[in-house]
């Protein structure tokens, strides 16, 4: 990947709505089980960010920018919110206060740190 295509995708953010589709592949795989970050990167985040186009492996941002851009919908955008977190934490707490947090505001677009880098 470029240092060009990288530095864009730096810049993707994600919606309320893609963090409660995360929350619920989260919860279809690990049920009620406290499971941490570094576990869902590499059980879920990393399959998933594979494009549609090549096949190839890319970033989870550039996986939903791909996702979502056939659909101009609002779901990725340019990040105004960047998180940083342990990766040993609970996810589900995680994801959980930042849907909330997200939905109180309008327009928010997290870059979540972890999970939108390949």
């Amino acid at each position: 990947m470029s240092t060009k295509r990288s530095n864009k995708m730096a810049t993707v953010g994600v919606s309320a709505r893609v963090l409660e589709e995360l929350l619920g592949a989260v919860r279809a795989k690990f049920g009620n089980t406290i499971v941490a970050s570094k576990d869902v990167v590499e059980s879920i985040v990393k399959p998933l960010s594979k494009s549609e186009k090549t096949g190839r492996p890319v970033s989870f941002a550039e996986r939903m920018v791909e996702k979502y851009a056939r659909k101009k919908s609002k779901y990725v955008a340019k990040a105004n919110l960047f998180v940083s977190h342990a990766w040993n934490a609970n996810v589900v707490h995680l994801l959980d206060t930042l849907i909330d947090s997200a939905k109180s505001r309008k327009k928010n677009y997290l870059f979540l740190a972890g999970y939108l880098l390949q």
